[in-house]
Order: structure tokens, then sequence, then C-alpha cells
């Protein structure tokens, strides 16, 4: 099945793939293990090639709800994404694009979703900005990764989009914490102080 996916006959090894990965109900081989587990992948990557975008997302979707969300790293959304928008569900395909943004931002997987996210908004694709929301919620993930220089970049960015308080008061925080880790206090210190006298404030 192997040989036959990366010669380009992506049809053929779909057929055998799909005896492999099936259910021995469903007629299949009923196998177990590593193996099985990555003929089910293969076998929607193979439906993918060969232009059966409509049964390649269903078997992406199936995995993706049975087998965990990380199961197989982010280029499964990538190859989800791509089934649904040659499927015309901009929506959807935009929506996996986006959460690939905005989970691994620092990984090539990510960069490639942003690539596609502007490329396909520029050609005039429905491709609204990300939301401020979900521009904190990846740049909390920048955080965590250790990455403060990328989240300061992520969040001048946010900034200059004008966000409503309370996206301006977690954006401070997250500024906060980021110049305390590049080690950057006396810049640090006079957020961390307004952020505390809001506070104050508002109770």
């Amino acid at each position: 099945a192997d040989a036959l996916f990366y010669s380009g006959r992506a049809k053929q090894a779909a057929e055998i793939l799909s005896t492999i990965s099936a259910p021995l109900a469903d007629g299949g081989s009923g196998a177990e293990g590593p193996l099985a587990t990555r003929a089910r992948w293969r076998h929607a990557d193979a439906l993918l090639s060969a232009g059966d975008y409509k049964a390649a997302a269903a078997r992406y979707e199936r995995l993706l709800a049975d087998e965990g969300q990380d199961a197989a790293g982010p280029g499964a959304r990538l190859s989800l994404a791509a089934a649904y928008r040659a499927l015309k569900e901009d929506a959807k395909a935009v929506d996996q694009y986006r959460k690939v943004w905005m989970d691994h931002p620092a990984d090539s997987a990510g960069k490639a979703a942003a690539h596609t996210l502007r490329i396909w908004r520029e050609a005039g694709g429905p491709v609204p900005h990300a939301t401020a929301e979900q521009r904190l919620d990846r740049a909390e993930r920048i955080l965590g990764l250790g990455r403060p220089t990328q989240l300061l970049k992520a969040l001048d960015k946010l900034d200059a989009t004008s966000p409503d308080p309370m996206s301006q008061a977690r954006s401070r925080l997250l500024r906060a914490i980021g110049l305390l880790q590049l080690g950057r206090h006396a810049e640090a210190e006079p957020i961390a102080q307004k952020l505390m006298a809001t506070a104050t404030t508002d109770e």
C-alpha cells in the first residue's frame, strides 16, 4: 500500500488500506496495534490524494474523534482542512486551519496554516481575521512554550487591532509575564502596577 501511495497510485493504495484498517465485521482484517493505526491514518491520506474528498473528510473526522486530537499531529488537521476546502465547505476549512495556527504556533504546521489563511484571504476567500480571543489563546500557548520574544511580537499585532478593554487587560498581563521571562523587569513593573490598580478600582 505504501509503495502504491508514494508512486502516485493513491486509489489502489486506498483499496488495500481499507481492507487492512477495517474491522472484521466490515470485511476487513480486524488488525490492531501500531501498524493498524498507521494504516487507518494512511487510508485517509490516500483517499485525499485520490480526490475522494468526501470520504477523506469523513475518515479524518472519525479518526480525530476516536483516536484523540493529537494522535497524528497537526498534519491530520491540515489534511482535513484541505478536504473541506476542496468540498467548498469553507467555514469548516478555515476553522481547522485556525486551530492548527492557534495550537501549534512554534512549528512548521502552524506557519503553514497561517500562510494558507493569509493567501486565501488575499485571493478574496471567505477568511475572517482572527478574533482577539483567538489571538490571546495563541499567545498563551506561545507563553507556555517559553518563547517570550515570539509572544511579544504576537501581542504587538493584537494591540494594533485596538482590542476591547478585557482583551487589552489580558494582553497586558501576558506582556508583563513575557517581559519578566526576558529579564526586562523595569518594563514589566509599570504594566503590572497598572493592572493591579485597575483591578482594585473594579472591586
